[in-house]
């Protein structure tokens, strides 16, 4: 059988070959107004890849590598980001914390905070380093999101990117036909929060983040 009906709209969050920047379907493509999904399986695997190593573990201590939410054994993340620059990790088991900045981000600028209270910026790379922190400490990074807008130039057309941090807001010209990147909820910079908080089952989550492994 074949459908022809809205098949944009009813594509949205796949991945996608042959988009264009702005949109989900290229009217330059080799073949043209045409969605080619043999993508789809390597963008799943990277997101995998990627969501996998958002928190690792290692002799120095726990590593937060992405500031995306996510539970894990050893600590739970909270980011606000793209709304503001502010990540929380509560932690679940004594040990050092080390967080990664993103680099276009200006290191006088970054604070840190234990349990509400500021303390010293330490370093360790791209990392802020906290030496000592106990189960249930909340360990907080701030720093302001840059709001600035580039230049790129793809298959020869320019388009204008709209960015705040490393997310992009908005691509001028917008796409035609099924358009990317219409973030206006994140021009905010209050975090939309839960209204109940998350209960804690260490057990279950312990047992379904021990049951695939790669």
């Amino acid at each position: 059988a074949s459908s022809f009906r809205d098949v944009p709209q009813r594509v949205m969050g796949c991945f996608v070959g042959w988009g264009a920047p702005n949109d989900l379907v290229d009217e330059r493509a080799r073949v043209k107004n045409a969605i080619q999904n043999c993508c789809g399986p390597h963008g799943a695997w990277g997101l995998f890849l990627v969501w996998h190593r958002i928190i690792t573990r290692d002799d120095s201590g726990i590593r937060v590598n992405l500031s995306l939410n996510k539970e894990s054994p050893w600590c739970r993340l909270d980011s606000y980001i793209p709304f503001s620059g502010r990540v929380d990790v509560t932690m679940y088991t004594d040990s050092p914390l080390y967080l990664r900045v993103p680099g276009d981000v200006d290191k006088g600028e970054v604070r840190c905070k234990v349990d509400g209270k500021e303390v010293g910026v330490k370093w360790d790379g791209d990392y802020v380093r906290f030496p000592r922190l106990k189960a249930w400490q909340v360990a907080t990074v701030e720093y302001p999101l840059r709001q600035e807008f580039s230049k790129e130039v793809l298959n020869d057309v320019e388009y204008t990117v709209e960015w705040k941090g490393n997310t992009v807001l908005s691509i001028d010209p917008p796409g035609r036909i099924a358009p990317l990147f219409q973030r206006e909820h994140f021009r905010v910079s209050k975090t939309p929060m839960k209204t109940e908080p998350d209960p804690v089952f260490r057990p279950e989550i312990d047992r379904a983040l021990g049951e695939i492994d790669w």
